[in-house]
């Protein structure tokens, strides 16, 4: 099992919370994600501690793809490790923007697309999410809502506490709201599309860049979804939040000890502390993880047995790719 060294991003909506969040003194100014599992081409992890320490997740693969990955994600994605996993603290207002999808992404030379879903950490009262149209939009009228602003007024708007969770398939227009911090789960991408920033301007005094060719192409504008994802826990289970054909999460929740088996997933498995602590252990190795931080399990991997440590539950995302009909 491995742990990276965060990637830190300080975009000009990021806050102050993330390093309190994971327990990460040192770490100063505003950020707007921590990066925790990545092999996006200029961005790649490199693994903190251990015996591979210093290794880069490429690296990892290279060494043994199907053990790492699994059968099914090899002959899938090949070498590409296909998820982006991170956290977000919006101190103010993220622009509305839109995802490309896949065919997209490969016209422009990239392997992947960017679905996403959100779970938020925490919320300032009255914090909000943008998650789709409200109504269909005419294409035609785009360019004049983007102009006058009232793209704002198309949109669905969500009230979010801890725990609000949401899928944003590509082509869905949205945005995190000020206040609010969130674990994301992608596709390996980094494609974003600005239709509309609020006129805001950088510590230069610039606009950041729209992208509105890329956005008009990229937008589903028949898409009224974007309402909260339903789903139910329990103590000392693990529990569906969200499956979809590019990712899986579920909810672990543990106040004692518990094993859990990972035989039959030929994946291998992100597990993303967002409460407590506890100490993992599996054939890959042992290590303690608490709050903020995230590990990676090789698919030989069969069983996760997890030790909470302290008085308060552990608390973790449990990320993995799902066999689709195709893989079988």
């Amino acid at each position: 099992m491995w742990t990276f060294t965060p990637i830190y991003k300080r975009p000009i909506w990021g806050g102050t919370r993330l390093s309190a969040y994971k327990g990460d003194a040192d770490t100063k100014g505003s950020i707007g994600e921590s990066w925790e599992v990545s092999q996006v081409p200029g961005d790649i992890s490199i693994v903190a501690e251990g015996p591979d320490k210093g290794l880069a997740l490429d690296e990892l693969i290279a060494r043994d793809p199907r053990s790492l990955l699994g059968r099914h994600v090899l002959a899938r994605y090949g070498r590409r490790f296909p998820l982006l996993v991170k956290l977000i603290d919006a101190k103010t207002d993220l622009s509305i923007q839109v995802h490309p999808n896949d065919d997209m992404a490969r016209g422009m030379g990239h392997p992947f697309g960017k679905n996403e879903m959100w779970m938020v950490l925490d919320a300032v009262p009255g914090a909000r999410l943008a998650t789709g149209f409200l109504r269909p939009v005419l294409p035609a009228d785009l360019d004049r809502l983007v102009q006058t602003g009232e793209i704002t007024d198309t949109l669905r708007y969500s009230p979010v506490h801890s725990g609000s969770s949401f899928y944003i398939p590509a082509g869905r227009v949205h945005s995190i709201g000020a206040g609010i911090l969130v674990a994301e789960i992608q596709q390996t991408s980094d494609d974003t599309f600005r239709l509309y920033d609020y006129n805001r301007t950088d510590a230069s005094g610039n606009r950041r860049q729209l992208h509105l060719e890329q956005a008009r192409r990229a937008i589903n504008y028949a898409d009224t979804g974007g309402l909260p994802l339903h789903y139910t826990t329990r103590p000392d289970a693990s529990s569906a939040v969200c499956v979809s054909p590019h990712f899986a999460v579920s909810m672990l929740r543990a106040t004692d000890r518990m094993q859990r088996c990972y035989c039959d997933l030929d994946s291998f498995v992100i597990i993303m502390c967002i409460g407590g602590e506890a100490t993992l252990s599996a054939d890959s190795g042992e290590m303690t993880l608490r709050r903020g931080h995230t590990v990676l399990l090789p698919s030989t991997d069969g069983y996760l047995e997890i030790l909470p440590r302290g008085r308060d539950e552990f608390r973790a995302l449990e990320i993995y790719m799902p066999k689709n009909d195709c893989d079988s």
